[in-house]
């Protein structure tokens, strides 16, 4: 399944999801100019469609490597390390949700709260636009869910949802507009568990970072 369609089959299996939630999350870095806010109009579901023109920057965002039956926790995998809590799960098998892409997806509260991290190869002072799904697991409250996303150090998005109400996963697509520093050096992308470290916390799947461009 390529990535435009299983944005596409997102829509049709969302519950949750409203034009205002998948506009641009980080709106708080843009200006008022008419330039700006074209770019940042390309940073939404509107714009996803350019955005695939080009490069996806970030590897291994749909978490499939490696390929495991049940799940597993790894402190590294392919494009991602772990920079504290025991590692990053790997659910394969539909074995507590069903993923938003390809056959696996990651949990970020594995035997605890798990922060990981992918240094991405990015151009200097450039927009990008940071594309993730996101599910509270199903069946879990409230004070085991949410996520903050950190570029650089800095953070950039949180969302919060509770999965007790739902028998499988409900996908939610985020776009978040950054802008790289001048440095050369690989942009930092973490993504934070925030809910209790209890075994049971939030869902990412389909990471993706495309430069934005006018």
């Amino acid at each position: 399944m390529t990535a435009l369609k299983y944005f596409r089959r997102f829509f049709s299996i969302s519950l949750f999801v409203s034009t205002g939630l998948l506009l641009c999350a980080n709106s708080s870095l843009a200006d008022t100019s008419s330039s700006s806010q074209a770019i940042v109009n390309k940073c939404s579901a509107q714009g996803y469609a350019q955005l695939k023109l080009t490069n996806n920057v970030i590897v291994n965002g749909s978490f499939e490597s490696p390929q495991i039956h049940g799940w597993s926790v790894f402190r590294r995998i392919k494009g991602w390390r772990t920079v504290s809590g025991p590692g990053i799960e790997i659910q394969a098998d539909k074995v507590a949700g069903t993923p938003f892409h390809g056959l696996q997806h990651a949990e970020l509260d594995s035997d605890a709260n798990s922060v990981v991290e992918q240094m991405v190869l990015t151009q200097p002072l450039n927009d990008y636009c940071l594309v993730f799904a996101y599910s509270p697991r199903p069946d879990v409250g409230l004070e085991s869910e949410g996520l903050r996303v950190w570029v650089n150090k800095k953070a950039v998005h949180e969302i919060k949802r509770s999965g007790l109400d739902l028998s499988d996963t409900q996908w939610e697509v985020v776009f978040v507009r950054i802008k790289t520093t001048a440095s050369r050096k690989p942009t930092s992308l973490r993504f934070e568990p925030l809910g209790n470290s209890d075994s049971m916390g939030v869902y990412l799947d389909g990471v993706e970072m495309y430069a934005i461009r006018d």
